[in-house]
């Protein structure tokens, strides 16, 4: 099943959204580990608003250039947590283009700088920061807090 997407659409591909305690994002300095709370580098596909979800997608290497993989094509809404605890982190991974979206299609990652991402609290830019492996973990490295 094919999803057509409008001419010249850039999809912005993100991590699933992260619910963080506020403290800690409120506390967020220049080289924190930020632990994720994920296993394998899944990513959400959205359309150039920051509204849909068009796809989700597998992060990887293809021919050596960072890709992804899509692995579903459903819209999807992500679950939100009713608390005033914790924040929405969202983590914007990179770019892809793309008109058509379909399964099993590899698609080449683009960005700024291999290994950066960009953390927004709601629709508030709030850091830079590197994607890592630290002890089996993936973390963030924060390189600049806005």
């Amino acid at each position: 099943m094919m999803r057509h997407i409008p001419s010249s659409t850039t999809l912005e591909a993100c991590l699933p959204p992260m619910h963080i305690n506020k403290s800690v994002l409120n506390k967020l300095e220049k080289g924190d580990l930020l632990l994720l709370p994920i296993k394998k580098m899944e990513l959400m596909l959205f359309d150039e608003r920051r509204q849909e979800i068009v796809a989700k997608a597998l992060y990887g290497l293809y021919d050596e250039t960072p890709s992804v993989l899509i692995v579903s094509d459903k819209k999807d809404t992500p679950k939100t947590i009713n608390t005033n605890k914790y924040n929405k982190l969202k983590i914007v991974v990179g770019t892809v283009e793309q008109k058509i979206v379909e399964r099993d299609k590899i698609l080449p990652l683009q960005y700024s700088q291999p290994q950066n991402v960009t953390l927004y609290r709601g629709n508030r830019l709030i850091a830079y920061a590197k994607l890592q492996q630290h002890r089996n973990q993936i973390v963030l490295r924060i390189e600049e807090v806005k």
